[in-house]
C-alpha cells in the first residue's frame, strides 16, 4: 500500500513538472519576486518597473507589469481592496472579479480583475501583497478581444508567484 502511494506521488510530481515545462520556457526572477512565463514571453526593466510581454512586434495585446516599494502606512491588504473598489466609481470601469484574498506560495495576495481601469477595452488583473517591509504590485492587462488567448499565460504566472524574503535597509 505504501509503495503504491509513493509511486503515485512520483508519477504526479513528474506529470506536474512535464506540464510546467510544456507551458513555461523561462523563470522570471528579480530581487523581490519570481514566477514562470509562458513560451516566448520576455521581461525587461523600465525604470522602477519590470514589464513582460508576449512574442511578436507591434502593439501588445497583453502585458505584465510588476513594481515594489517599501511599505508605508497606506499599505495593507484591506486598503488595497478599498482602492480597487474605489476605482469602479470611475465612468466605464467595472469589476469582473471582485477583490479577494488568495494564498500563493506562502504569501497572501489581494486578487481582482477590472475592465477599463487602466486602458479602454482592457481587462487588468491586480495582485497586491506585502511581505516584510516590501509592498508588491503585479498587474496583468489584456485586450478584451484577446482574453481567451492569454488567460492561460496569466494563470501560469499567477499560480506560481513567489515572493522573496526581502526587507527595507536598516536605518
Amino acid at each position: 500500500m505504501m509503495r503504491n502511494c509513493i509511486l503515485y506521488a512520483m508519477v504526479l510530481v513528474a506529470n506536474m513538472m512535464a506540464a510546467m515545462a510544456a507551458h513555461a520556457s523561462e523563470r522570471f526572477e528579480n530581487s523581490y519576486i519570481a514566477f514562470y512565463l509562458a513560451d516566448g514571453w520576455t521581461c525587461k526593466r523600465e525604470g522602477t518597473e519590470f514589464v513582460c510581454s508576449p512574442p511578436g512586434g507591434g502593439p501588445k495585446p497583453a502585458i505584465i507589469i510588476m513594481t515594489a516599494k517599501f511599505a508605508g502606512p497606506d499599505d495593507s491588504l484591506s486598503k488595497y481592496v478599498g482602492h480597487i473598489n474605489s476605482m469602479t466609481k470611475r465612468p466605464g470601469v467595472s469589476i469582473t472579479q471582485a477583490p479577494k484574498q488568495r494564498k500563493i506560495q506562502n504569501s497572501v495576495w489581494v486578487d481582482a480583475t477590472l475592465l477599463n481601469s487602466e486602458i479602454p477595452n482592457y481587462y487588468t488583473r491586480y495582485m497586491a501583497t506585502i511581505k516584510g517591509d516590501i509592498a508588491i504590485l503585479y498587474t496583468f492587462a489584456v485586450h478584451k478581444s484577446k482574453y481567451d488567448q492569454f488567460i492561460e499565460s496569466s494563470e501560469l504566472a499567477v499560480n506560481n508567484l513567489e515572493v522573496k524574503n526581502v526587507s527595507a535597509p536598516k536605518k
